[in-house]
């Protein structure tokens, strides 16, 4: 695996990681978590496609993050919009449509979020600022 497809694996690990802490702070409401593909399949090796993007629900509502297939590129769905990020000759492009897949994806559709405040232990990494 070289060190781009470790980077890419590394950020969807931690951004998967910020969805998940994110849903803590969404209002109570009906709302799920669900995720389709795993991480340690990628580190055996599979970084084929688990997800079609195309089969994911379109709302303004839908969150989401995960690796794009063969790990080249980040999927990151805020507020219903997709960004596809690849390296393509040493430049980042993006793409907005719902076409590929994903090695592994976390999503969510939540109705509501509500701020919230969360301490920090000193000296400690922070994700809240």
């Amino acid at each position: 695996m070289n060190g781009s497809n470790k980077f890419v694996i590394g950020v969807a690990a931690s951004l998967g990681l910020s969805l998940a802490i994110a849903t803590a702070w969404a209002a109570t409401g009906a709302f799920q978590v669900e995720w389709k593909g795993v991480l340690r399949d990628t580190h055996a090796g599979d970084i084929s496609g688990k997800v079609n993007l195309a089969e994911l629900p379109r709302s303004t509502l839908l969150y989401a993050i995960g690796p794009a297939a063969g790990l080249v590129g980040e999927i990151t769905v805020i507020d219903g919009r997709l960004s596809l990020a690849r390296s393509e000759h040493g430049k980042v492009e993006t793409s907005s449509d719902f076409q590929g897949q994903a090695s592994f994806l976390v999503w969510a559709t939540v109705p509501q979020w509500q701020d919230a405040v969360r301490a920090c232990v000193s000296g400690a990494f922070c994700p809240y600022g």
